[in-house]
């Protein structure tokens, strides 16, 4: 509970002279949290009525801070839709104390540091973190967007772009065209029917600037704000801050804004949408209006209900529907709600027949909405549900600071502050009288029916006005609804049988005496490598287990490509039934295709994921085929190949790097022409194919100790001898992809059309030859100097589009420099204005002060040594190496230390051999994706901006298989640890 500072703890007491001024009005310090945190936790209300959390972490190598700024889109003005997106723009762009507009994103790049934002129905969200002892300093330039932002003149026509950049980039998006679509069709009147992102037609006027001032003295109040701190140093100190640096932000007294009249209504209601997407995808939802249930947020009624709605189990909606061939997915629960309402909603994937059949299929889903009004409210498993929800908050994961913050911000406004931390997982008031007022409102005379799918395209007669999307509303007809009423009870759909993989042990293995702080090889033979880890840094009753089934005649060809595709979503289909209760219980599987065979990953509650391993490889022994399963994911893997057609532009473009660069990877468009060949017979003929001859590589971590990882890999052994009479796949064949060796002082080009997106890419590669330590660290530090005064100025300043990216592009064993641009200009535009960029930053880096260049240094530092936050993590950085085969489980460590030893003239000598346009030895790679809907191909330069420099021509690669075939490859990285395998030695 919160509390007058009147009754001050001995801590309060030190902060005297600070409290005197009243700048603290109450404080928490009893918040609940889990046992097994150790952080600590005081909520704040500031004189202003700031709510405020305070997280103290010793261990924290970032600090991080939030503020959820309680007013969102729902707000704009009815004449000048998106202004709050815009808002969130131009609170980047400078402050009275920090005026220059890129101090803040330029003071967190020097440290270490990362911010973003998002403009939400009801809520605007800024976030930001950087290395803690530059906490402070980066906590009074956030301070200042809520105090006195600037709203530079100079900066809205800029920002006002970007905001349309941002729009262009989601016009092709189905998700956003729905929405829309949605929001245009709701309640007249009603805020819900707003434009959220904005665009030039909405924002690109004279006034927007003074409307903009007015939007932010009205909402930006602090009693209507929650900010959340992360930070090393201890709850008084961080106290201390939040009061210095917030308490200047003004209270207007304003009360956030709420809608209790739902955006679906009478005319709504009964309603039929039938919307034309871009991708070939079959969806039915179902949406039934409800009130926002916050309010019983410890009966969490939303949860109860979607968890039966969305169950994969035997005797589920879904298990119906899968076997009766008509779905591929079922997601069922409460939308995010808003101040004042909400929806539950059941959204399906349709298989061509339940696109044909979709009336029946909506009959199931009133069927089983019915038999859950018939059975009542279940405290058998309100109970469940609050055991899985009490034990995922007790052993919940550490999340980065910044993640950890943002989430809180969003929970002060809506929970007592001593519940913010488990509101969301504690669900300890049974109260079915709640739980029936969610499930009686879905029903056939509450619902608002969509369906999505290119067979409704002649239906389509009316055209939403910001996304284009064709779409129709109709009326469900009246018998259609009556005999939703009247169906019959469905006898194969039931109620869920209680779930057997709640763990119930979550002791601790005994510590391992030689404890190590990166895996260690337990096993090396011909057949299998396994590489071990005992967690004794998060201490968790959690483990991961990966194993990689090396087989290179899975990416043989693209036939043998689509035949592991489809046998992995056979496999994962089939055993559904059985995972799902173990996914409920936080025990977790995936079955993957890689271009060197397949990854077979479980993880979670330690207890019971020997028992999920022991069913997936039984199955993997016995798998057969399911002719009929096979047609409706055949056809749903086909429509997945057609569909990347429609996916950004700048993943074709880093695609067709990526055909280029690496050894063997095959297009799309060669994965769609082998379809044909996919038959039932030839995924039977995979398996023995696939894996009678492998090499596994395996990493295991967690709550294990030695022995039951061993006895976890035989396991895994035993079955596949058992099944398929596994042998070691020879050494010679167990070879990585290498990367095409670009020549020196050549640029190449690989040029590819776009037809659905407005939008042109362009992914720019220059090739800096094999890994070493030295050599990446050096690249490492040129990105983290460039990276910001990258999107400064080709984002910001020339304002080429939205996705503006420079980074570092690795393979297994080589690297480069990599510059990813999303815009409206052409791609050979752009790569002049990436050319004069970087032709602007060797004079940058040539006079950059010393001072300057340590902050680079240190921020790196701090990036390189930051600490995984949780077992999931430290599992991904050691798998990393494992799957390229350097096993460099210390490389952070031994980069900092040849970091510490760089200086600058080394840096620009490596940017002039491998970066600058005179290098004799460049090597450049860009490819250009360019929208059929591009009209201005030879754009002018805008005054202001500095020429290209002169450079060669791009020399195009039009046949990519001739090209590599001309041009020789990387040799491989030496791994940093020995795992030859010797042969054993013959008898004399």
């Amino acid at each position: 509970m919160l509390r007058a500072v009147g009754g001050l703890s001995a801590p309060g007491r030190r902060l005297a002279s600070t409290l005197a001024m009243g700048s603290v009005v109450q404080r928490c310090d009893n918040i609940r949290q889990s046992t097994e945190d150790r952080r600590k936790h005081r909520g704040l209300v500031l004189s202003n009525n700031l709510r405020v959390l305070l997280v103290s972490d010793p261990l924290a190598d970032k600090a991080a801070a939030s503020m959820a700024v309680q007013v969102g889109h729902l707000s704009d003005p009815d004449d000048l839709e998106g202004l709050a997106h815009f808002c969130e723009h131009m609170l980047f762009m400078g402050t009275e104390k920090y005026p220059d507009e890129n101090e803040y994103s330029k003071f967190l790049n020097d440290h270490g540091g990362t911010s973003n934002a998002y403009t939400s129905n009801d809520e605007t969200n800024y976030h930001f973190e950087v290395a803690p002892e530059h906490f402070k300093g980066a906590l009074d330039r956030f301070a200042q967007f809520f105090i006195s932002p600037l709203f530079a003149e100079g900066s809205t026509e800029r920002e006002v772009n970007a905001v349309h950049s941002e729009h262009e980039k989601n016009v092709a998006n189905d998700t956003w065209r729905l929405m829309q679509v949605d929001r245009t069709t709701s309640r007249a009147g009603h805020p819900h029917r707003k434009f959220s992102t904005g665009s030039r037609e909405t924002l690109d006027r004279p006034d927007v600037r003074e409307r903009l001032l007015q939007f932010h003295q009205q909402w930006y109040s602090a009693n209507i704000m929650g900010l959340v701190l992360v930070g090393k140093e201890e709850l008084d100190v961080l106290e201390a801050m939040a009061v210095d640096l917030f308490s200047a932000v003004e209270d207007k007294g304003v009360e956030a804004p709420s809608w209790p009249e739902h955006p679906c209504g009478p005319e709504q209601i009964g309603t039929c949408l039938r919307v034309t997407p871009v991708k070939d995808l079959r969806k039915l939802k179902l949406h039934f209006p409800v009130p926002d249930l916050h309010p019983w947020y410890r009966t969490n009624p939303g949860h109860y209900v979607g968890h039966l709605v969305g169950h994969e189990g035997p005797g589920s909606l879904y298990a119906e529907l899968k076997r009766l061939g008509w779905a591929t997915s079922l997601v069922g629960g409460p939308s995010g709600p808003v101040r004042g309402y909400q929806y539950m909603y059941v959204s399906i994937d349709l298989t061509e027949e339940g696109e044909r059949r979709v009336g029946e299929v909506a009959d199931h889903v009133f069927q089983y909405l019915a038999l859950l009004r018939q059975e009542g409210p279940q405290q058998w498993v309100f109970d469940e549900g609050r055991r899985l929800r009490e034990m995922s908050f007790r052993f919940k994961d550490k999340e980065k600071p910044s993640d950890y913050a943002t989430n809180l911000a969003t929970l002060l406004y809506y929970y007592p502050m001593a519940e913010v931390l488990s509101a969301d997982y504690i669900t300890d008031k049974y109260d079915p009288d709640v739980l029936k007022m969610v499930t009686d409102k879905m029903t056939p005379d509450n619902v608002r029916m969509t369906l999505l799918g290119k067979a409704y395209e002649a239906e389509c007669d009316v055209t939403e006005r910001w996304y284009g999307t064709r779409y129709s509303v109709q009326k469900i007809p009246p018998e259609t609804l009556q005999r939703w009423r009247t169906l019959e009870p469905n006898p194969n759909l039931h109620l869920p049988e209680p779930n057997e993989f709640i763990p119930e042990d979550f002791e601790l293995v005994e510590r391992d005496q030689a404890a190590h702080n990166a895996p260690v090889m337990l096993a090396n033979t011909p057949l299998c490598r396994v590489w071990f880890k005992q967690d004794d840094t998060f201490k968790l009753p959690k483990s991961i287990v990966k194993v990689e089934l090396f087989n290179p005649v899975a990416y043989s060809d693209p036939h043998m490509v689509n035949v592991t595709h489809m046998f992995t979503m056979l496999f994962k289909d089939a055993l559904n039934d059985y995972a799902y209760a173990a996914s409920v219980a936080g025990v977790r599987y995936n079955l993957g295709v890689s271009r060197r065979g397949m990854m077979l990953e479980v993880g979670g509650f330690s207890h019971k994921l020997d028992v999920l391993l022991r069913k997936i490889m039984d199955s993997m022994v016995s798998f057969r085929v399911d002719r009929a399963r096979f047609d409706v994911l055949k056809e749903a893997y086909l429509r997945s190949l057609r569909n990347f057609a429609a996916e950004q532009p700048y993943l074709h473009a880093t695609h067709k790097m990526n055909v280029v660069l690496v050894e063997k990877y095959w297009e799309h468009d060669a994965l769609l022409e082998a379809v044909d060949e996919l038959t039932v017979e030839a995924v039977e003929r995979l398996l023995p194919l696939l894996l009678s001859k492998l090499h596994l590589e395996c990493l295991l971590e967690g709550n294990l100790t030695r022995g039951r990882a061993l006895e976890l890999v035989s396991l895994v052994e035993s079955r596949l001898r058992d099944g398929f009479s596994v042998r070691p796949i020879p050494a010679a064949l167990q070879i990585l992809d290498r990367e095409t060796m670009l020549d020196d002082g050549k640029y190449y080009t690989v040029q590819k059309q776009n037809d659905v997106h407005k939008s042109s890419s362009i992914d720019v590669y220059y090739q800096c030859g094999l890994q070493s330590v030295r050599d990446n660290t050096l690249l490492d530090l040129l990105v983290q100097i460039l990276n910001e005064p990258c999107f400064d100025q080709l984002r910001t300043k020339e304002q080429l589009g939205y996705i503006v990216w420079c980074t570092v592009r690795r393979s297994t064993s080589t690297q480069g420099l990599r510059v990813i641009v999303q815009s409206d200009k052409p791609p050979e535009y752009v790569d002049m204005r990436i050319e004069a960029f970087l032709h602007s930053m060797a004079d940058h880096l040539r006079q950059m002060s010393a001072e300057e260049f340590a902050n680079h240094k240190e921020a790196l530092e701090t990036r390189k040594l930051e600490k995984p936050k949780n077992l999931a993590d430290e599992f991904t950085r050691h798998w990393d190496e494992i799957v390229i085969r350097q096993y460099y489980f210390g490389r952070e460590r031994d980069e900092v230390e040849q970091l510490k030893t760089i200086e600058r003239d080394e840096l620009v000598k490596f940017f002039e051999a491998h970066v600058c346009h005179t290098a004799p030895g460049r090597r450049k790679l860009a490819a250009h994706v360019l929208s059929s809907q591009c009209t201005d191909t030879c754009p002018c330069l805008p005054d202001g901006l500095c020429a290209p420099p002169d450079y060669q021509a791009g020399e195009a690669v039009l046949n990519v298989p001739a090209f590599k075939a001309l041009h020789g490859h990387f040799p491989h990285v030496a791994p940093a640890v020995d795992v030859s395998v010797t042969p054993p030695q013959a008898k004399l």
